[in-house]
């Protein structure tokens, strides 16, 4: 289900007085609503005689916030209308970085205007801080059945007599919580947790790291009280924890700091420092929350993270559990993911999908009637990943959103640095990479390939695979030995399921004349691919008569609409006939495809030609999940069906 998206924000304007401004998201319509603006004075001596009074002091502070009728009346009508839809509403404060006075304001006791209970403890309406980092790095989620967990434990066993602190019981702080993440990979650090141990544990690379110590702020200097090699208290600064994290790569994806004052008002926190480090999601403590409340509240937060990965939601039940303690509003999140989740379930999303996809797939793929187009990304986020890593190197001045964009980025390098230096640099970037496993997809019985990768890994794959690949590529770009383009040429006879042909469409990075890297080549190949008919013939027909099956694409990068913009170019494309499935990969770590079901919509108008004589929609399904998911789970699906004749699968593909 989509989620309402409502941002509080609120930038100090001087003497108590704030900026507030309003700014609604609803996901069922594609209008944009201007942003309500208004003010608020907040003072904390105000609040200081209702801090023991908890449904009070969120009343208050409603009240100064929502005072402008402005502010107000939007906020009442979003509430409303939301509610009448039946949508669950994601909620983000964003408060201005570095305001202490503002930070201090105990904003999870906010209540709505009616004054009845906290925001945060809704179950409704899903409360965070928005997490303000300047890390660049891609949030990589992982499929539920590949996350992995780590609880760090702090138990000095003289807590007491050295810091006057209580003494913490491992078993009972570790049991509830192993209990949660039961259906997880889990990882209890041995006693004693170390700086060491627990910084060499987090190489593993967790998802989630449950860390229990306890800490304080000293000078504005947030310290943690883990332990040295005896198992006596050590005190360790946190910023040296921060920094070891920030090394990490990639870092975990959620944190939560069963600490005291690890989100304390102050000028640095140890949350404030994971966030600047990269950490998309903090869960910490703003004060000195007692263990009965941790007790209470984070197993639950983890069972309910399990659901549905939807960490906002998770904390909002897990506060609701506690929301009668005088220490509830103490759990603060902080959060920079857009669709708040930590994993997501690979599958077919799309309402409309075929009943039996996996089916119908394995179907055309013992006939031989699949044509797999491998993309850039197979490896997730290969080509994006080198882009960031070029851009933050070289200082890509463009858009932020432009910097995961290969051929963005190389058009930027081959203007300031010359087109030389530019596929240099790309391609010993392309060749460094670890290796793709492409065995899933050499091992299909099929006898054609479109590789958009700009590199031949799959042709070693299909090596290993007992087959001899036919390489093949357009010599498109006219150079002094290729006065004009042509077009490779190829017979039908010429490749089979032993010796299948591999077109690689843009080039390949090993031969530069006529590798297809930045904006400009896109542009000219695409001219010249239409003016010299530069794909072969009896590959053009393979794009009008087979399964389009694409592994590995950004449905925004210049590869992806280059390469559909061709295969609607071909002479007597049939896509439109209703008979095709296109199976499409999108990968939950692209946060711009939170819904698939738009998605797909997107992918059908980007097909759909009144003007070629269509007869209904393609059939475009769409798998919510990264190419690697799907290679596996197809994998899984071919192994169920083993035997299917040849004779019987192309029976029952012709009947379809």
């Amino acid at each position: 289900m989509p989620y309402a998206e409502i941002e509080l924000s609120l930038n100090p304007l001087g003497q108590s007085l704030y900026q507030v401004e309003l700014r609604i998201t609803d996901p069922t319509t594609d209008a944009l609503r201007s942003p309500a603006q208004g003010r608020a004075t907040l003072n904390p001596d105000t609040f200081a005689d209702l801090e023991t009074t908890p449904l009070e002091y969120g009343r208050l502070l409603a009240t100064q916030v929502f005072s402008t009728p402005e502010v107000q009346k939007d906020w009442a009508e979003a509430l409303a209308a939301f509610r009448a839809k039946d949508l669950e509403i994601r909620l983000r404060l964003r408060l201005a970085s570095g305001d202490i006075t503002l930070q201090s304001f105990r904003w999870e006791l906010l209540t709505d205007l009616n004054g009845d209970l906290a925001l945060s403890t809704s179950k409704e309406i899903h409360f965070s801080r928005f997490l303000s980092s300047r890390d660049w790095r891609n949030v990589k989620l992982c499929p539920r059945q590949g996350l992995k967990a780590t609880i760090a434990i702090a138990a000095p066993t003289n807590l007491q007599e050295s810091l006057n602190l209580a003494p913490i019981d491992i078993a009972k702080e570790s049991e509830p919580i192993l209990a949660a993440l039961k259906d997880v990979e889990t990882t209890l650090l041995p006693h004693p947790l170390t700086f060491k141990s627990l910084t060499e544990a987090l190489q593993t690379s967790p998802d989630i790291l449950y860390l229990v110590c306890h800490g304080m702020v000293i000078d504005n200097n947030p310290i943690l009280c883990l332990a040295d090699d005896q198992g006596l208290a050590s005190i360790t600064a946190a910023k040296d924890l921060a920094a070891e994290i920030a090394r990490l790569d990639p870092p975990p994806r959620l944190v939560v700091l069963a600490s005291c004052q690890s989100a304390a008002p102050s000028e640095t926190t140890l949350a404030t420092l994971l966030a600047a480090a990269g950490i998309p999601a903090v869960v910490a403590m703003q004060g000195n929350i007692s263990m009965a409340s941790i007790q209470a509240a984070m197993p639950l937060f983890f069972e309910e993270l399990l659901k549905d990965g939807q960490i906002d939601r998770a904390l909002s039940t897990a506060r609701f559990e506690v929301r009668d303690n005088h220490d509830a509003w103490m759990p603060v999140l902080l959060l920079r993911l857009k669709s708040g989740r930590i994993w997501y379930d690979p599958g077919f999303s799309a309402p409309n999908s075929t009943n039996d996809f996996w089916g119908d797939l394995c179907l055309q793929i013992h006939a031989g009637n699949a044509l797999p187009i491998i993309g850039p990304d197979l490896v997730v986020g290969a080509s994006s990943e080198i882009a960031l890593k070029l851009a933050t190197e070289e200082g890509f001045p463009l858009s932020p959103a432009d910097r995961n964009d290969l051929a963005k980025v190389a058009q930027y390098l081959a203007i300031t640095k010359g087109i030389d230096y530019t596929r240099n640099a790309i391609q010993q970037a392309i060749l460094n990479q670890k290796p793709a496993n492409f065995d899933p997809i050499a091992k299909l019985p099929l006898s054609a390939f479109i590789n958009a990768t700009a590199h031949g890994k799959i042709l070693t794959s299909l090596k290993g695979q007992n087959k001899k690949p036919l390489a093949i590529l357009s010599k498109w770009r006219r150079t002094p030995t290729n006065p004009s383009p042509v077009a490779p040429q190829i017979e039908a006879s010429e490749f089979s399921v032993d010796r299948p042909l591999v077109y690689s469409i843009f080039g390949d990075c090993q031969v530069p004349d006529h590798w297809v890297l930045t904006e400009d080549d896109f542009f000219d190949f695409t001219v010249s691919a239409s003016q010299y008919k530069l794909i072969p013939p009896h590959v053009s027909s393979l794009f009008c008569t087979r399964s389009l099956l694409f592994l590995g694409f950004s449905l925004d990068s210049w590869i992806f609409r280059a390469l559909f913009r061709m295969i609607m170019m071909q002479e007597g494309i049939s896509l439109q006939q209703g008979k095709t499935h296109i199976g499409v990969q999108l990968d939950p770590e692209d946060a711009r495809f939170t819904d698939p079901e738009r998605a797909r919509k997107y992918l059908i108008n980007y097909f759909a030609s009144t003007r070629r004589g269509s007869r209904g929609e393609p059939q475009i399904d769409v798998y919510w999940g990264s190419s690697v998911d799907f290679l596996n789970q197809l994998t899984d699906e071919l192994a169920k069906r083993p035997n299917l004749s040849n004779t019987q699968t192309e029976s029952e593909y012709a009947d379809r």
